[in-house]
């Protein structure tokens, strides 16, 4: 860019010369492009492009392999580089932690055991999801599939005609107990949450399951079902690396129709909650997230995580990977709207 800008300088400074001196047209532009010419010297595309295969062969002694030259400039220019958490920074996949329930108001311990989930958090757990089997293997959202699996249920999606008939979606079993999945509500990014209505087809009792952020199924919840260390337990369990996700229920009618049920809004059950606690999970740092991102540092180029889930794991995340330092302060701010006065 220095070289064009001085090329073009002495090409105008060549022209406005030749114009005063009264010379013809045609000698003004050859000499003005002997300038540009000038300017850039004939050899900087040789000894650029000798520069490039050069550090491509430096890069192949490191095991780094590039095909294509023009990508070695461009790396060069690089001083900021963002990176997703989950699969990137972290494992792809999640490991089941434990349920921190709750049980009068109180959170009780937090249970490694996700089979031993007091009710109706195991029903939540077991239901509260958009989990399919193909082939006999469950599929689906990673999450999710983890948390189904850990609760010793099996899942069988039912052929239409019976649904139909029943107004089952998905019949969820475990020894003695026999759920019916009527109607899903998908995770939505903007809401934070997924919700399902789930028949107790033993006792012949309706639900309403929820499970989302914990900041948003708190707002949701009624205030006197949520406990008064509700922050601190959720910080504790952000604060080291964990994925925090929390579930709350409503008990319908049990008199609704088939057709009622897949009527329903989710608006209609997504409100009033009873909180029922914390499903926790952890997703290992990756073995070689720290070492690269040193080099990254040691390079000068800034780091970036981009995530959607919790600050405080998101902060503990980059800690531990050498992406945030120690030692360094951070600050955690709501977002607010032009004209909010709360």
């Amino acid at each position: 860019f220095v070289l064009i800008f001085l090329a073009a300088l002495g090409f105008v400074y060549a022209v406005i010369n030749f114009v005063r001196l009264g010379a013809a047209i045609k000698d003004i532009i050859i000499r003005g492009l002997d300038v540009l010419t000038i300017a850039i010297p004939p050899g900087l595309p040789v000894a650029m492009t000798i520069g490039t295969g050069y550090a491509m062969s430096r890069l192949k002694r490191t095991n780094i392999f590039c095909i294509s030259p023009i990508r070695v400039n461009v790396t060069g220019r690089v001083d900021l580089m963002c990176f997703d958490k989950t699969g990137t920074i972290t494992e792809e996949g999640l490991d089941v932690f434990g349920i921190h329930s709750v049980r009068d108001t109180k959170f009780t311990e937090t249970v490694t055991e996700m089979t031993s989930a007091p009710f109706p958090l195991s029903l939540a757990l077991a239901s509260c999801h958009s989990v399919t089997t193909l082939e006999g293997v469950c599929i689906g959202d990673t999450l999710e599939v983890k948390m189904f699996e850990a609760t010793g249920f099996t899942l069988e999606d039912l052929p239409e005609k019976q649904t139909k008939n029943s107004g089952v979606l998905t019949l969820l079993q475990n020894g003695d107990i026999s759920l019916g999945i009527m109607k899903r509500f998908d995770f939505s990014s903007s809401l934070q949450r997924s919700s399902v209505i789930v028949k107790d087809l033993n006792q012949n009792k309706l639900y309403g399951f929820v499970k989302g952020s914990p900041e948003m199924i708190r707002d949701l919840s009624k205030g006197e079902t949520l406990p008064r260390d509700f922050n601190r337990v959720l910080s504790s369990h952000t604060h080291q690396g964990y994925r925090v996700i929390a579930v709350a229920y409503t008990e319908l009618s049990s008199d609704l129709s088939i057709e009622v049920i897949r009527q329903t809004k989710r608006d209609t059950i997504e409100n009033g909650l009873n909180f029922l606690g914390f499903f926790i999970l952890q997703n290992k740092l990756k073995e070689d997230s720290k070492e690269y991102m040193e080099l990254l540092n040691q390079a000068l180029i800034r780091n970036v995580m981009v995530t959607g889930d919790n600050a405080h794991t998101a902060v503990d995340v980059s800690r531990k990977c050498s992406l945030l330092p120690y030692t360094s302060p951070v600050y955690l701010c709501d977002k607010y709207s032009i004209g909010d006065t709360d």
